[in-house]
C-alpha cells in the first residue's frame, strides 16, 4: 500500500482497495526446503519467506521474481510458481506523458 499511496493513480488505489478485501494475511514460514536455499545473488531472505510460504499452504505463488526461480533451481529446487511479467504503476505517469505519434 506504501507504493499504491505514492505512485498509484485514483483508479490503481481502488483496485489495490478491492484486491485487499479478497486477500487473507498470513504468518511467514520460517521452515522447508526453500528455506534451506542459500542467501546471495537472486535468493533473498524475503523471497524466501514468501515462496517457502506459499509451499507450506500448498498454493501456487504468484511473482514477477524470475531472478529468484532461477536460482532456485540452480540449487536443485523447483518452486511451484506462475510468473508473470513485471509491472509497474503507471496511471499516475499518464497525466504528464507525451503522446506518440504513430505512422
Amino acid at each position: 500500500m506504501n507504493i499504491i499511496d505514492v505512485i498509484g493513480g485514483p483508479k490503481e488505489a481502488q483496485r489495490a482497495q478491492e484486491l485487499l478485501k479478497k486477500v487473507r494475511i498470513v504468518d511467514d514460514v520460517t521452515t522447508g526446503r526453500i528455506m534451506e536455499l542459500r542467501l546471495g545473488g537472486k535468493i533473498k531472505d524475503r523471497s524466501r519467506l514468501i515462496f517457502a510460504t506459499g509451499e507450506s499452504m500448498k498454493s501456487i505463488t504468484v511473482s514477477a521474481n524470475e531472478g529468484f526461480v532461477r536460482a532456485a533451481r540452480m540449487q536443485g529446487i523447483e518452486c511451484t510458481v506462475f510468473l508473470h511479467e513485471p509491472r509497474s504503476l503507471s496511471e499516475i505517469k499518464e497525466g504528464n506523458a507525451t503522446s506518440i505519434e504513430q505512422s
